[in-house]
């Protein structure tokens, strides 16, 4: 193993987006639908779901843009490169409108929300392993949907589906465009150290 002034040198990895092959494409694929559903039904039956976000989602991008620009400023002291603030800002005011939009969502549904969340959690206790966490989360988001569907069923379906094909396609496209922007604005300028080291 190299070593450098006594210690095991630091590899630098410039693709924060670790692991391989195609299998984070379908987790946010399918991310992605549920996601779709769940908002597009919401927002399609509530107006004041929509005045909400308006306000709401700008915000939450500002603090992610924030606080991914603080991250980057690590990384790129830890890889010795630059671009990591650009690359994670993006990732993080996307990231951040993103969740923004959807803790809306389940709030102005929120008795399906709590209902199907309670239901989740129920059925997640005859559960093991993994699925015993996300059970109440995908209760919370059927039950929000229910309640959309409750208030306007046609408006509900049209626009849910909707959704739902457009969440199949952008979950694996905010993936290809954190890569692709990675690839563009990030750049070695030196060895890797630790952000801490002297």
């Amino acid at each position: 193993m190299d070593r450098e002034n006594g210690r095991p040198a630091a590899t630098a990895n410039l693709e924060p987006f670790g692991g391989s092959g195609f299998r984070p494409f379908g987790v946010l694929a399918v991310f992605g639908m549920m996601y779709g559903v769940v908002v597009a039904s919401v927002l399609s039956t509530s107006p004041a779901a929509i005045n909400v976000v308006k306000y709401v989602a700008p915000i939450f991008a500002v603090v992610g843009i924030v606080a991914g620009a603080w991250y980057g400023f690590f990384f790129n002291v830890s890889n010795h490169s630059k671009g990591g603030r650009i690359l994670c800002g993006v990732i993080g005011g996307l990231g951040a409108a993103a969740v923004g939009t959807l803790a809306v969502s389940l709030v102005m549904a929120i008795v399906g929300t709590v209902m199907g969340f309670a239901t989740g959690w129920l059925i997640g206790s005859f559960l093991k392993g993994e699925r015993r966490g996300e059970a109440p989360l995908i209760g919370a988001g059927v039950g929000a949907v229910i309640q959309a569907g409750w208030a306007d069923p046609a408006a509900a379906v049209q626009a849910g589906a909707i959704g739902g094909v457009v969440g199949v396609v952008a979950g694996p496209a905010f993936l290809l465009l954190c890569f692709g922007l990675g690839y563009v604005v990030l750049r070695r300028i030196g060895p890797p150290r630790h952000p801490f080291d002297g």
